[in-house]
C-alpha cells in the first residue's frame, strides 16, 4: 500500500506539467519533483554491518520568495540484502528546511531531517537539525545547472544509542530544463552519515536519483 501511494504521487507530479506555468510569470519560484532512486545503506555497530539495498520513490517540492526559501522531501521504499541473516526493512525518510539566498548562487538553510528504519522487530529512528550550504552553477543560463549542498547536524537523537555522535552529508547533481516547457530533468547522488554513541553505532545512505521536475527554480 505505501508503494502505490507514493507512486500515486510521482504520477501527479508528472501530471502536473500539463499545467501552466504560473510560478514562472510570479516573483520567485516554484518546483516541484518526483523520482526514483537507487538506495544502499550500511548500518554498523562495532564490527558488525548490515548491507542492505533497495528502490526508493520520493516527492520533494520547495518554494522561493523575496530570498527566502522553504523546501521539503519525503522518500519511501523497501530494503533488502543479499545475506539472508540482515533483516529487509522498510525506509521512510522527511526533511523540511527553510534557507535565506545570500547571493543569486547561494543558500544556508536550517532544519529538521528524520529517517527510520522498520522491520516487525521493531523501527530504528534518526533525527537530525542540520544547517545546510546549497550552490548552483549554470552550463546552459535557463537550460542547464549544477548544484551542490552539503550539510552537517547541530544536534541529533537515535533510539540505537543514548548518545548523539555526528551527521553530514551532501548532496551533487544536475537540472535540465526543456524548452517553452514547465518540465525538467534532474540527476543526483547523495550521501548521508549518522553516529551514535554509548553504544558505538553508525548508518549511512547513499542514493542515485532520477527525477521529473515541474515548475520553476
Amino acid at each position: 500500500m505505501a508503494m502505490r501511494r507514493m507512486a500515486g504521487l510521482l504520477a501527479l507530479t508528472v501530471g502536473a506539467a500539463a499545467a501552466p506555468a504560473r510560478a514562472q510569470n510570479q516573483p520567485g519560484a516554484t518546483y516541484l519533483d518526483g523520482g526514483i532512486a537507487a538506495a544502499r545503506t550500511h548500518s554498523a555497530a562495532g564490527t558488525l554491518t548490515e548491507p542492505r539495498h533497495g528502490a526508493v520513490l520520493a516527492v520533494a517540492g520547495g518554494v522561493l520568495r523575496r530570498g527566502l526559501t522553504l523546501e521539503g522531501r519525503y522518500a519511501q521504499g523497501s530494503l533488502t540484502s543479499d545475506n539472508p541473516a540482515v533483516e529487509e526493512r522498510d525506509l521512510v525518510e522527511g526533511e523540511l528546511q527553510f534557507g535565506v539566498r545570500l547571493l543569486p548562487s547561494i543558500t544556508v538553510l536550517v532544519g529538521p531531517h528524520a529517517r527510520a528504519y522498520s522491520s516487525p522487530s521493531g523501527t530504528r529512528r534518526w533525527v537530525f537539525w542540520e544547517a545546510r550550504v546549497a550552490g548552483t552553477a549554470p552550463i546552459i543560463p535557463s537550460r542547464l545547472d549544477t548544484y551542490a549542498q552539503v550539510w552537517s547536524a547541530v544536534a541529533g537523537s537515535t533510539s540505537l544509542s543514548r548518545g548523539f555522535g555526528s551527521e553530514r552529508g551532501g548532496e551533487v547533481g544536475a537540472r535540465l530544463t526543456f524548452p517553452r516547457t514547465p518540465l525538467g530533468l534532474r540527476v543526483a547522488y547523495r550521501i548521508d552519515r549518522g553516529s551514535g554513541t554509548d553504544p558505538v553505532q553508525s548508518d549511512a545512505l547513499e542514493q542515485l536519483v532520477i527525477a521529473v521536475r515541474v515548475g520553476s527554480r
